[in-house]
């Protein structure tokens, strides 16, 4: 009997385990556009290997983002990812975790793209800009309403 338990414990706990690594991302999207100010849409894969059309907020939007969340920070009582960013050029390159207490924080950040299409993605389509930016960010904080700390 108490084998048996034993086992029937074991399978619940990974059937839980394998609930949630292959939980839709499309139904984690939901959940993220409840705690913040964010909309998704074009959402596929998992919640640990997932895709998106477009992210948008309060202030812009960004297109083709891909993400691998990191498991092990769930222990800590963040959500860690590694996000990957489409631009005209290489693209962008970040990791993002956020805390339970409200915190966002983004790390690693590196990519580049050109002025007229970041002008463009932040919604200034009037101005006639040229030149590539590159950018490299160690670290930036922001709160719950996405506001520098």
């Amino acid at each position: 009997m108490m084998r048996a338990l034993r086992y029937g414990l074991i399978g619940l706990v990974a059937f839980v385990i394998g609930l949630v690594a292959f939980l839709p991302a499309r139904v984690a999207a939901g959940w993220a556009e409840q705690m913040g100010p964010i909309s998704m849409g074009g959402v596929s894969g998992t919640l640990f290997d997932g895709r998106a059309s477009y992210i948008s907020g309060p202030d812009g939007a960004i297109e083709n983002v891909s993400w691998q969340l990191e498991p092990a920070s769930l222990l800590l009582a963040r959500i860690s990812a590694r996000l990957q960013i489409d631009s005209d050029l290489s693209g962008f390159d970040a990791d993002v975790s956020r805390s339970l207490f409200g915190q966002t924080t983004i790390r690693n950040v590196s990519g580049s793209a050109s002025a007229g299409w970041l002008a463009k993605l932040g919604g200034y389509t009037f101005l006639p800009l040229s030149g590539d930016v590159r950018v490299n960010i160690d670290e930036a904080v922001f709160d719950d309403e996405l506001q520098f700390d």
